[in-house]
């Protein structure tokens, strides 16, 4: 009975690490405001607004940079991209 209550313990902490993981990499950027870095400016963000693209999720210090963003989204990556190659 207790090997089968470590066995459960272990397989739920497998699983809800792999999910954490899976989270995590979704966020482009580290988290950091994508229309923020697309002014050539680093805004960390919590990502509580987001909009998904590609399967990716573009995080935002606000709705208003996430509305400005939206508006031509193609061209804010590439220069949310190109700044934020210039970090690492």
């Amino acid at each position: 009975m207790i090997k089968a209550y470590i066995t459960s313990a272990i397989g739920a902490a497998l699983l809800l690490g792999s999910t954490l993981l899976a989270t995590a990499s979704m966020y482009k950027y580290d988290a950091m405001c994508a229309m923020g870095l697309a002014s050539e400016k680093t805004i960390q963000t919590d990502c509580a607004i987001y909009e998904e693209i590609g399967g990716m999720r573009y995080c935002f210090g606000s709705e208003e940079a996430k509305a400005k963003f939206m508006e031509t989204p193609e061209p804010n990556i590439a220069r949310a991209e190109k700044y934020y190659q210039t970090l690492e």
